[in-house]
This record gives structure tokens, sequence and C-alpha cells, in this order.
């Protein structure tokens, strides 16, 4: 392994040891051992062992805060829409638009995926959409968005989530991935 790769570049963010059966441990860093929480007893891991850590940042020394930074991103200004559609009975898509009343941001925090964050927005009917939704409807988020006309829409699906960064449109055809940070 190179030097400077972490051994996590190749990996799925959600899924940081690939489907390999993990430990949490909660433990104590005392003059750089690993000690465990519920015993005190120092940690000794494999040589080469790939870890994850949390801690708090006020713990993290002032020479690596630059590291785990916070990052905020505009992506897109309020007005502007987004649409999503979901599957009827009959496997028709059924489309959904979202207007932005607040600029929509992409917000990272430290080294986990961006997450997508707007606080006023509404779901608008569109053309295929009006008769599940015939009234505009406030939304606090995208997966509330998908999962009331999800179950509107087909109540018998087996699902009613999915991924917002991926299904989820703006002009342009672009994916709300595409804005991640």
């Amino acid at each position: 392994m190179k030097r400077d790769q972490t051994g996590f570049e190749n990996v799925n963010q959600s899924d940081y040891f690939g489907g390999y059966p993990t430990a949490h441990i909660d433990a104590r860093i005392i003059d750089g051992k690993i000690i465990d929480l519920r015993d005190e007893t120092e940690i000794n891991l494999k040589d080469g062992a790939l870890v994850r850590i949390v801690a708090y940042k006020s713990d993290i020394p002032e020479e690596f805060q630059e590291r785990f930074h916070d990052q905020r991103k505009k992506i897109l200004d309020a007005g502007e829409r987004i649409w999503f559609s979901v599957l009827d009975k009959t496997g028709n898509p059924v489309e959904f638009e979202i207007v932005l009343h607040d600029d929509a941001y992409m917000i990272k925090e430290g080294n986990k995926l961006s997450r997508f964050s707007c606080f006023s927005m509404m779901l608008l009917p569109t053309e295929t959409s009006h008769v599940y939704l015939a009234e505009p409807m406030p939304i606090s988020t995208l997966n509330q968005a998908y999962r009331l006309m999800s179950v509107r829409v087909n109540a018998e699906g087996s699902s009613h989530t999915t991924n917002v960064y991926s299904h989820f449109q703006v002009i342009g055809g672009k994916t709300l991935k595409y804005y991640r940070i």
C-alpha cells in the first residue's frame, strides 16, 4: 500500500470494512495507548489493522484540526427546483417537483459523506402527479417527500425509500450526487 493511501479509498463510504465482521470498541487514548473504557485494560491490535476513529473535535490537536474541518457549499438558490419520480403499480413513473424556499447546501462534516441541507421546501403537483398530490405540501427533507409520495402512489410497494443523491435531479438532469463534496 502506498504511504499516502489509507486503505479506505475504494471502499463504499457507508460500509468501510466491505462487509467483513467488525468490532466496536469504546476506548480512550492514554499515553498513546488504546485503553478499553469497560475494564481499563490496554487494547493491542495487529500491525496493519485498519481502524476508524471517532473523536471529539476538541480532542484533536490543533495542528491536525484542518484535516477534519467542516465544509459547506451552496449548490442551489432559493426558487430553484428539484424533481423525482415514483413508480406506480403498473411500473410507470409519476413525477414530482420540489421548489426550494431557501438556498440549498451540501454540508460535509469531517470525513463523513456530505449531506443535503435546505430548511424550507414545498412539494408541488405536476402533470403526472396531480392525482396523488392536489395541493402544494411543505416538506422538511427529501426523504420525507419521497416516502410520502411513494406510499400515496403505490402503498403496496415493497419499499418506500430511495437514495436521494442518485434519484433526485435538478435542471439539466444532474443528480444531487454531482454536487456532493
